[in-house]
């Protein structure tokens, strides 16, 4: 091991080390941008399997439509989804009757 010699390379020790200089804040660990998640929903509701106590009677059964942290994903600035159309407007507050 001569130091002095063109083909000697130091121990992995003590060569340098080369960090990435990307941010990695809010990646969770993922240097490829994750998507958006869709907009979803939790299905058909009967009533089935109320919370003990409840009271209340629900009269229809289609499914709200929820968007995740109220961000509606986009392509090229345009909505995925028609946030206007009748599906994504209903509400199971306007079918719901307290006992």
């Amino acid at each position: 091991m001569n130091p002095t010699s063109p083909y000697w390379t130091p121990d992995p020790g003590f060569q340098k080390k080369q960090f990435s200089t990307k941010q990695l804040s809010n990646t969770l660990g993922f240097l490829n941008t994750l998507p958006w998640p869709e907009v979803t929903t939790a299905g058909y509701y009967y009533g089935e399997n109320p919370v003990y106590g409840r009271r209340t009677l629900v009269y229809r059964s289609d499914p709200e439509y929820y968007a995740r942290e109220n961000i509606i994903p986009s392509v090229g600035g345009v909505p995925k989804i028609n946030p206007y159309d009748r599906i994504y407007q209903f509400s199971r507050d306007k079918y719901t009757v307290k006992v």
